[in-house]
């Protein structure tokens, strides 16, 4: 297919099989479906949903040649006509959404009064976690419990070191409550060598047996906590947004803070 020609077509809405099957249409003529299918290498029955989706929209239509039903495409020199009116009506379309955005807004307002839960599995949906701690313009103080010897064998190296001086960058202190181990208790020189000293984070130490977690607990930003599971064969993480939530975890961490040493 063309690449200007798929361009185009994916812009008034056809999808890749879709465009496709048109375009089959287009070069060849009235054609049986049989033969659409067999070109486009699909399905039979996946050529005619596609077929009849294109007839609805005008696209093709059928036509009797020889006892059997055949379809084509719109003559060649309508489709430039066809594809300004559909580029016309997404127009109205979108203007027709802008205007209701602050209808919609309203509506998604009175359900954010329960808590927003998100459940991110695997390494990559606890790696957008950790992107998330970072998603902010303004400082904030991150409070966290923390297996440091796990949360630095999952990490790759590279995203480590960039999450730390993200970290800085953005003002985003850190008070953390580790599980003792030789690396937490070099967490400020070896990971944060470079780190200004007002940057610097403050670090308790619980015992690694009262420690019975592979992860991270973290209050972070405005209004979020995250839980995430470091364990091998059940890497996922949780995160909830909402401000009682990150209030009773403050709460909790300032109490187990003041009951820990550094």
């Amino acid at each position: 297919m063309p690449p200007i020609i798929a361009k185009v077509l994916k812009e008034i809405g056809l999808s890749d099989k879709e465009a496709v099957v048109f375009l089959v249409l287009l070069e060849r003529g009235p054609t049986l479906v049989s033969s659409v299918a067999q070109i486009a290498k699909l399905n039979r029955t996946t050529t005619y949903g596609i077929i009849k989706e294109l007839v609805q929209r005008g696209l093709v239509s059928s036509v009797q040649k020889q006892g059997a039903t055949r379809y084509q495409s719109i003559a060649p020199e309508l489709l430039p006509g066809y594809i300004e009116r559909r580029r016309e009506e997404l127009a109205e379309n979108k203007k027709n959404i802008e205007k209701e955005l602050p209808q919609i807004e309203l509506l998604r307002n009175k359900r954010s009064i329960l808590p927003k839960i998100q459940f991110h599995e695997g390494a990559e949906g606890v790696m957008a976690v950790y992107d998330d701690h970072l998603a902010t313009d303004e400082p904030y103080e991150m409070l966290g419990f923390a297996d440091l010897d796990q949360i630095v064998k999952f990490l790759p190296q590279n995203y480590l070191t960039k999450y730390m001086r993200e970290k800085e960058k953005r003002g985003i202190k850190v008070r953390g409550i580790f599980a003792d181990s030789e690396l937490a208790r070099k967490y400020t020189t070896e990971l944060h060598p470079n780190t200004r000293e007002s940057m610097r984070a403050a670090i308790h130490y619980l015992p690694k047996e009262n420690f019975p977690f592979k992860g991270e607990i973290t209050a972070y930003g405005k209004n979020k906590v995250s839980i995430i599971n470091l364990k091998e064969d059940q890497v996922s993480a949780l995160v909830v947004a909402d401000e009682s939530f990150y209030e009773m975890m403050k709460v909790i961490f300032e109490l187990a803070w003041n009951g820990t040493s550094s």
